[in-house]
């Protein structure tokens, strides 16, 4: 018995001293671990500042979208850039790397949608020589933003007006429209071309640009720097605003899509093609900043591929079924599928304007892209034809713009 009161007696006195053990390692890898994770707070708060201060706001994103409009003929290769905010944050050596990437993309036209500068104009005469190198290429177009001059301008620490961004572009060879419409000829396509004032700065008078119904039946394109700008353009006719001011709203929160300083009512109007009933508008995320920050929102240019609307392959009794071209297994989107359900083939054939411009034949078998005729001229003068892996013929005649909605069948030894 004594032994055993001994032997319990140890193991009562050890068990305190045990659990001061296990209590302190416990402890010890807890303080460890809120160490690391404080750290690693540190670490990814640093990162975050570099890439909000340094990376993001010279990092340039090219974006190329397709834009389709009633009335353009062919395809027209338009660069927009907008929002350059040259100041302290924003120099010209960035500009002009900016603009030799745009010219980089071989623009037949170039848009310019405000805001010049954030407050004064400094180095004017350098500022000239960097902008001239778009207006040298091609017809650049432009027109003012609410950092340019104006009343919104005047309030703060800017000019009451926008007379010296105005000799600025006309010394640079760039058109400034403000409040007025032009017919312009590019290549061999006219188009009608409105710019129109600030909204911030109370400029904005779209009945001095645009008409309630378009006298010629030519495409309609407006400059207007605030997209928020749309929402007074009801009643008029046109086709397709360009705009900037929105910089993309410049910090987004990751997963969310939350831009907390997106500067407009309406929050569509962030970045990208939007649509507008059956009318566009596009909103680029511009190439500079205010602040010198940036995150999650790139500086952007903006190539737009613009087309007239495209004629449908297809008709009654052709056994096709039609979709709206969205693109399959990686095949970039095309206005146009057509479908023979009793084959095991899809071709898709993309037509603008009356002209076959791209032709894919596509195994559904295989869920790939079997044979593939691309990048027919568009002044392909002759009958334009394209003959698909899956066996069908397509047709087209330049001389009367007439799509031959019967494929035929062809003989294989053809």
């Amino acid at each position: 018995m004594p032994a055993r009161r001994t032997m319990a007696g140890r193991r009562m006195c050890t068990r305190p001293h045990l659990f001061r053990a296990t209590f302190g390692c416990k402890m010890n890898l807890l303080s460890k671990t809120r160490k690391a994770i404080g750290w690693g707070l540190v670490i990814i708060g640093l990162l975050a500042f570099l890439d909000i201060c340094f990376v993001e706001p010279r990092w340039i994103e090219i974006t190329t979208r397709t834009v389709q409009i009633p009335g353009v003929q062919g395809r027209l290769r338009a660069v927009q850039l907008s929002d350059f905010h040259v100041d302290g944050a924003v120099g010209l050596e960035f500009i002009e790397k900016a603009v030799d990437r745009a010219l980089a993309e071989n623009p037949d036209v170039v848009f310019l949608t405000g805001d010049f500068i954030t407050w004064q104009l400094r180095d004017a005469d350098e500022y000239r020589r960097i902008l001239s190198k778009l207006s040298s290429r091609a017809p650049a177009f432009a027109c003012i933003g609410n950092h340019d001059g104006g009343r919104w301008a005047g309030s703060s620490r800017g000019y009451p007006d926008h007379a010296k961004v105005g000799r600025l572009l006309a010394a640079s060879g760039i058109r400034l429209l403000f409040n007025e419409r032009i017919k312009v000829r590019i290549g061999k396509r006219d188009i009608l071309l409105a710019g129109l004032g600030d909204l911030w700065s109370g400029d904005l008078e779209p009945e001095a640009a645009l008409e309630t119904v378009r006298g010629e039946k030519l495409p309609v394109i407006v400059l207007a720097h605030n997209p928020d700008s749309v929402e007074r353009l009801d009643g008029y006719d046109w086709d397709l605003v360009l705009s900037g001011h929105t910089h993309g709203g410049q910090l987004v929160i990751p997963l969310l899509g939350f831009r907390p300083f997106l500067p407009v009512k309406n929050g569509l109007w962030a970045e990208g093609l939007q649509k507008r009933g059956e009318r566009q508008v596009h909103i680029t995320r511009g190439v500079g900043n205010l602040h010198g920050l940036r995150f999650n929102c790139r500086p952007e240019i903006s190539v737009l591929e613009i087309s007239g609307k495209c004629n449908y392959l297809g008709g009654k009794g052709s056994g096709f079924g039609v979709q709206s071209g969205r693109g399959m297994a990686g095949i970039p989107a095309m206005p146009m599928v057509c479908s023979n359900e009793k084959r095991s083939s899809i071709f898709v054939a993309s037509f603008v304007d009356g002209t076959l411009c791209t032709a894919i034949a596509f195994d559904k078998a295989r869920d790939k892209a079997r044979d593939k005729v691309s990048q027919i001229r568009p002044d392909f003068t002759a009958r334009a034809v394209a003959r698909l892996g899956c066996g069908y013929l397509v047709e087209q005649r330049r001389a009367n713009h007439q799509v031959f909605p019967e494929p035929r069948t062809l003989n294989p030894d053809t």
